[in-house]
């Protein structure tokens, strides 16, 4: 899943780190995301329901922060 955006975020850059790193909120953050459970540092599974009109399913998915620059930037494989 590509998920992509823009979203202002009116909060100092180190308190958006902080909770873009916090497996909470990185939950509340992925759409349709049920569960998230980290496995390691930086790697996670997640339970996810997504669908679109009538079609709909639940997934498991392996969500990895990679390429990390503190506190300007994280990526995900």
């Amino acid at each position: 899943m590509d998920v992509q955006g823009k979203i202002p975020v009116h909060a100092l850059q180190e308190e958006v780190w902080t909770a873009l790193n916090d497996p909470a909120i990185l939950q509340k953050a992925t759409p349709g995301c049920k569960s998230l459970t980290e496995v390691e540092p930086d790697h996670y599974k997640a339970e996810i329901s997504l669908g679109v009109s009538s079609i709909k399913g639940e997934y498991l998915a392996e969500m990895k922060i990679s390429e990390k620059t503190l506190p300007v930037s994280l990526g995900s494989v």
